[in-house]
């Protein structure tokens, strides 16, 4: 697609998404992300999968290049593992230790029996 028609088809997407959600307060009359996520729920559209909506929607009116977005993305599943691998290595070195477990490692200890 040439730069004309990506341009075009990027001002009607986001006329279409201002017009649903009666929101176009920013950049290129696009609405805001609360608008914007508000009408993914009301299609019914889950959380995980309208985040891509509107990364996408972002790429077309230009905020990011693809590669910016890439990088993006990568870091908040780095963030997101490390968030999850941290405390269950310390659920580990506890067991190893013998230490005591609090009641939410202990269920997330039941979790994987």
């Amino acid at each position: 697609m040439n730069k004309k028609k990506k341009k075009a088809f990027a001002r009607e997407l986001i006329g279409l998404l201002a017009d649903y959600t009666g929101c176009s307060i920013q950049k290129g009359g696009c609405p805001c992300n609360t608008c914007f996520f508000g009408l993914m729920d009301d299609l019914g559209i889950p959380a995980g999968v309208s985040v891509g909506f509107w990364r996408s929607a972002l790429l077309l009116r230009g905020d990011y290049k693809i590669g910016e977005m890439e990088r993006m993305i990568q870091k908040e599943r780095r963030e997101r593992a490390s968030a999850v691998r941290r405390p269950l290595e310390d659920i580990i070195e506890k067991l190893v230790h013998g230490c005591e477990l609090t009641k939410r490692e202990q269920k997330t200890v039941d979790k994987f029996r």
